[in-house]
């Protein structure tokens, strides 16, 4: 969404008018409505006065939820508040038609949808940028549209089934899970597309905010230009050491909605710095862009491919029942963090699995067992007999004294679920390495693991470690613990080194990766 609007310098009352577009400035207007009414804005926007000027925090004198951008002028972002009231009164600056809201306190036309519940945009394209009107043969007409001006379009939004198109919209919420995909048949003139606005007239999609009261999203990479010093943030809301300073342009290819009850904007990912994002209220857009969610990004679900309630069996390291379950239905999607092939030995064979995230939630798991096990303190004896075996390491976090299963190293057969969204999965090894890696490990297959073990004491006492969730820190210390047990081990084969190893790295990751901070 855009929260940077340039002053408004025209409204068009219609594209086809013979002359060119009111330029010249008008006589301030105002008509007074017999009732109070209701706006629902486009997307955020600025707070202006009557003259057409943006509003700095000093100056406000509202009582509408406003915040303040990176530069100090006011907005109102219409993702904490629904319909705002406004007097009836509107004026007129420059073509530019506002809507008073309180006070001395106006909303640009073009960022405004409905007015007392009627879409005042069905039909119609605003404009984000000056506009050069051409024909079907791209040739340039001597008309040009103003910033913000309100045109008709010709044709009518079609629902989109497929992959995004280069320039669509949302029908609905763009923060529901399954957004409806729209889009305005275009015409390609010399590389470009465009919209048609009747006899034989086009307007550059690219200079379009947006399509029937939607913003109009690009499928692709735009240019980001930085309205103050700031620096990137990871996915979980974590800073980062690379700082952007203001007027400096960064290329950006999606808009995501962060983890947070009260969301409060768009961050926007750097396409040349993919783990690293920007916020919205920090930055000038040249297009909006597609949206998605901070789970996608950050999580893996699956879920059961029976019947909803489905409890799906969970299964130790070594292909063997574990005797627990967890629930898995769309009510209840399961998270994972991993895709591998594990040795089956009752059946000579590898299988693929999902690893079950460490610390997904344990209500909606069954154990089966009379007897429990101390948590973080557990890992498979690679001896043939696979019993478990306990060592010294403890759960310094656990909140509780009392025993209960670790589930920080379960898998789910990949046979048992079906992938339903976030972050798509690829087995970290092949079935043809799985069965070879059945052998035992030597010092040198260790090495890897054995440094990650070595500085298992400098992670634990970190602030990244301290600070993070008391699940992620269990499902660290009990990847600590199950390295330990293995390199101790003179029977641990590859195949459990390995595995070993990415568990630890992806855990300790996780410290960071999946616990979103707030800012101070």
């Amino acid at each position: 969404m855009k929260t940077n609007k340039k002053l408004l310098v025209g409204l068009v009352a219609t594209l086809l008018a013979a002359s060119p577009v009111l330029s010249g400035l008008s006589n301030t207007q105002t008509a007074q409505a017999s009732k109070q009414r209701q706006l629902v804005l486009l997307n955020s926007t600025r707070v202006y006065n009557q003259s057409g000027k943006k509003i700095k925090s000093t100056n406000n004198n509202t009582d509408v939820y406003v915040n303040q951008d990176a530069q100090g002028y006011n907005y109102i972002d219409n993702n904490d508040i629904g319909d705002i009231p406004y007097t009836g009164k509107t004026v007129k600056v420059r073509g530019q038609l506002y809507y008073n809201i309180e006070k001395n306190n106006y909303v640009n036309a073009a960022d405004v949808v409905k007015v007392n519940g009627k879409n005042i945009k069905q039909g119609k394209l605003t404009l984000s940028c000056r506009s050069r009107v051409y024909t079907k043969n791209g040739k340039r007409t001597r008309q040009t549209i103003a910033v913000n001006s309100i045109i008709s379009h010709a044709g009518k939004a079609k629902t989109s089934s497929g992959s995004l198109p280069e320039y669509f919209f949302y029908q609905n919420n763009a923060r529901s899970e399954n957004p409806t995909v729209c889009y305005l048949p275009m015409t390609k003139i010399k590389g470009g597309y465009y919209y048609s606005i009747g006899r034989g007239h086009y307007i550059n999609a690219a200079n379009v905010a947006s399509v029937d009261g939607q913003v109009l999203r690009f499928n692709g990479v735009t240019t980001a230009t930085l309205k103050a010093d700031t620096v990137t943030q990871n996915i979980a809301n974590r800073k980062t050491k690379h700082t952007l300073k203001k007027g400096q342009k960064v290329k950006v290819d999606l808009a995501v909605a962060p983890w947070a009850e009260d969301f409060d904007g768009y961050i926007y990912r750097l396409h040349d710095y993919p783990d690293e994002y920007v916020s919205e209220f920090y930055i000038t857009l040249r297009k909006d862009l597609p949206t998605d969610d901070y789970d996608n990004l950050a999580y893996s679900y699956v879920t059961t491919t029976g019947n909803s309630n489905t409890e799906l069996p969970l299964y130790n390291f070594d292909g063997t029942d574990s005797q627990s379950t967890v629930k898995g239905d769309y009510h209840n999607l399961v998270e994972v963090d991993g895709m591998l092939y594990l040795w089956v030995a009752s059946e000579h064979k590898a299988e693929l699995f999902y690893h079950l995230l460490g610390s997904d939630s344990e209500t909606h798991i069954t154990d089966k067992t009379a007897t429990p096990v101390t948590p973080a303190a557990t890992a498979v004896n690679p001896s043939t007999d696979n019993k478990a075996i306990t060592t010294t390491a403890a759960d310094s976090n656990s909140e509780s004294p009392s025993k209960t299963k670790d589930y920080s190293n379960m898998f789910i057969k990949a046979s048992d679920v079906k992938f339903v969204r976030g972050i798509k999965l690829t087995p970290i090894n092949s079935e043809q390495d799985t069965e070879a890696d059945q052998k035992v490990a030597t010092a040198a297959d260790k090495s890897d693991l054995q440094t990650l073990l070595a500085d298992g004491q400098k992670v634990e006492s970190s602030n990244e470690y301290r600070y993070s969730l008391s699940e992620l820190r269990k499902t660290y210390d009990a990847a600590l613990a199950n390295a330990a047990v293995l390199i101790n081990s003179d029977k641990a084969t590859v195949a459990q080194v390995k595995e070993a190893t990415w568990l630890l790295k992806t855990s300790q990751a996780q410290l960071t990766a999946l616990d979103f901070q707030p800012w101070s």
